[in-house]
């Protein structure tokens, strides 16, 4: 949850959302669809 206010707060901040993998919105966005769904797995890492 301290992840999304996070997130919403830099986007107010800013005024636009940052748009890369392991430090923006998708990353943040990647990371919490692992832990709703309870696995280990992160974007490309586990690809590789």
């Amino acid at each position: 949850m301290h992840a999304i206010e996070q997130v919403e707060a830099e986007r107010i901040k800013h005024g636009q959302g940052w748009h890369t993998l392991w430090t923006g919105d998708l990353g943040v966005a990647m990371f919490l669809a692992s832990c709703v769904a309870g696995d280990s797995e992160f974007g490309t890492l586990d690809v590789f």
